[in-house]
């Protein structure tokens, strides 16, 4: 199964008195990070919370924004951080009088800066909260999961597609191979006798060189290993769990032999089926940056 690494998750979770909100979003990474925005007093469940990301994503950069409230809330529960709003004050009167403008901050205005108003988080019974917060975080990461799931769907289909072009062009390659060295073997004898003359023409010396010339233009190992290569990628894609890391490698090793063909082989049809494989793969290439 394919998964993309970009999505988007989110779910909302209430229990008496308690809600809490989580949304997770997703991009493209070479290893799990994982970015939490949180409440400061959920920091002691951090090695919780990042147990369950890592239950259900292996890979890319994930952020997760967690919001806890109270439902119900009552003039005990809002206070407010003074030391922060006189902060904020008194940085405002210093660049009004700084740039010579009026600062314009009035008691409204304060209340409505990051961390002023504080939500009585100390208040949070913690053995209520967990489950509450765990019950939310997995729900989101289910939703996360489906939209990556159904994401890399789309994207399996591409490279199954793209797999098959590159398995006929190499299919092409080994039938024409024979053809080029016989080709070029003729190409080889025409000039030869051209120059020496046919009289002077060495059939013995020329059949040991022409066996060495077909063992070093021989494609016939890269061949077989291309093929292998596109068989595991095959089975990868459409294994339980498809690794981006595990195509990222066959896809370099699918290059290795297509290079070694185009350098072994004269042959300018052959040149030109290597460049169709090499478009392939850098697009195959681009797709498996997105696979988990």
């Amino acid at each position: 199964m394919i998964r993309s690494m970009t999505g988007f998750g989110k779910a909302e979770k209430n229990s008496g008195d308690i809600s809490v909100a989580v949304e997770i979003s997703s991009v493209n990474g070479r290893f799990l990070d994982l970015k939490m925005k949180t409440p400061r007093y959920l920091n002691e469940f951090e090695p919780e919370i990042r147990k369950i990301a890592q239950k259900y994503t292996t890979r890319g950069r994930v952020s997760m924004n967690v919001n806890v409230e109270r439902i119900t809330v009552s003039d005990s529960s809002v206070t407010i951080d003074f030391d922060l709003a006189k902060a904020y004050l008194e940085a405002a009167g210093k660049l009004a009088e700084d740039h010579g403008i009026e600062s314009g901050v009035d008691a409204k205005s304060l209340l409505t800066l990051p961390d002023v108003i504080v939500r009585g988080e100390s208040e949070f019974d913690n053995e209520l909260l967990l489950p509450v917060l765990k019950e939310a975080i997995e729900t989101a990461f289910k939703a996360h999961t489906v939209m990556r799931e159904n994401e890399g769907e789309a994207i399996g289909a591409d490279m199954k597609s793209r797999l098959a072009t590159i398995e006929n062009v190499v299919v092409d390659i080994d039938a024409r191979a024979p053809e080029a060295v016989s080709a070029n073997a003729e190409r080889l004898r025409s000039k030869i006798e051209k120059l020496l003359g046919k009289e002077n023409f060495d059939e013995n010396r020329f059949t040991m060189e022409l066996s060495l010339y077909a063992d070093r233009v021989d494609i016939t190992e890269e061949i077989v290993r291309l093929k292998s290569h596109c068989n595991q990628f095959s089975a990868e894609l459409t294994g339980k769990k498809s690794s981006g890391k595990r195509l990222s490698f066959l896809l370099q090793e699918m290059n290795r032999e297509a290079n070694t063909i185009a350098s072994k082989s004269s042959n300018a049809d052959i040149a030109q089926l290597v460049v169709t494989i090499k478009e392939e793969l850098e697009k195959l290439r681009e797709q498996a940056d997105n696979v988990e």
